[in-house]
């Protein structure tokens, strides 16, 4: 059977944090933040593996 990977969210009043977990191995191949949301300055900040990216999202809002 191969191993799966899980979408994990945590949502807050003006962020939302996410990663996807590999059961088998224990990683996080992809996590990031989304805060600031309903604001101008909202940014969405991911990684990939050893990739890190930023994004402004201005007027994002997760309502």
């Amino acid at each position: 059977m191969s191993a799966r990977n899980i979408l994990v969210i945590n949502c807050g009043s003006s962020s939302m944090k996410f990663a996807l977990v590999n059961e088998e191995q224990a990683t996080f191949p992809l996590q990031g933040l989304a805060e600031r949301l309903g604001s101008p300055e909202a940014v969405l900040h991911w990684q990939l593996g050893d990739n890190k990216q930023s994004l402004e999202i201005p007027g994002a809002d997760h309502h």
